[in-house]
């Protein structure tokens, strides 16, 4: 089967929910948001950062952010099996995600000024 994406609109925030089939884990939801450009320049600190990020958050949720070296873009994704998943559990894994961009967000912002 295909992946099927939505768009989504949720606090202010553009989230792009992807159902994907895997072999081995089943279903999986990726729900993908787009944090923000790193700053010209920036690019070694800001991606040290999120490297340890990345490394804190692994052991308690299956999200991460990454770096395109192209663009400079910084993505926010997390994966949920699909297994049993109810609409809520769905629901409040995209408001936390949109939750934690925000933050990031202003983060970007400040470190840019």
């Amino acid at each position: 089967m295909p992946p099927l994406s939505i768009n989504l609109f949720l606090h202010g925030e553009a989230l792009t929910l992807t159902r994907v089939c895997s072999m081995g884990a089943g279903d999986q939801l990726i729900i993908e948001c787009r944090v923000g450009r790193i700053p010209p320049g920036r690019e070694a600190f800001w991606h040290e950062r999120l490297l340890v990020l990345n490394f804190q958050i692994c052991t308690l949720q299956r999200s991460g952010y990454s770096l395109c070296p192209d663009t400079a873009e910084v993505t926010c994704s997390a994966t949920c099996p699909l297994d049993g998943l109810s609409p809520e559990t769905i629901y409040a894994s995209a408001v936390r995600l949109a939750t934690t961009v925000r933050q990031w967000r202003v983060s970007l912002s400040q470190a840019d000024a």
